[in-house]
């Protein structure tokens, strides 16, 4: 009975992806084959991947900044830039309290505003969110 249900579901999956109706002969001739194509409903992708840039090889002299409006962000932060800066000492941490205020501090407002407090800043790399 298992069996008999996957062949029939799989029989079903298939009919959705394309189905196709045989000619049909009628008094004028026979009529052209139709084929018909159904769309998977979780639909096309509407992203175009991006290759991502490279990792830095080290944070040693490099300028880390820390976004995120999410919870508690504001007390791990200085908790994760502490344990940072043990490891890469020439590290330099710029901390929520700066980009969280930018673009009006609204997530919208920071998004518009974060490419060009990142060049302002001279962010090398960024601590985005952790939640918890």
């Amino acid at each position: 009975m298992k069996r008999l249900g996957k062949c029939l579901l799989l029989g079903l999956l298939l009919a959705l992806f394309v189905i196709t109706t045989a000619p049909v002969a009628t008094a004028q001739g026979p009529v052209a084959q139709t084929t018909y194509v159904v769309y998977p409903p979780y639909g096309q992708p509407t992203v175009t991947v991006q290759k991502p840039v490279a990792r830095l090889d080290t944070l040693e002299g490099k300028t880390i900044c820390g976004v995120g409006n999410s919870f508690h962000f504001e007390e791990t932060f200085p908790v994760i830039a502490g344990l940072l800066a043990k490891k890469y000492p020439t590290a330099k941490f710029i901390g929520p309290d700066v980009f969280n205020k930018i673009g009006g501090g609204t997530t919208d407002g920071i998004l518009a505003a974060l490419p060009a407090a990142a060049k302002e800043n001279k962010c090398d790399a960024f601590i985005v969110g952790n939640g918890c």
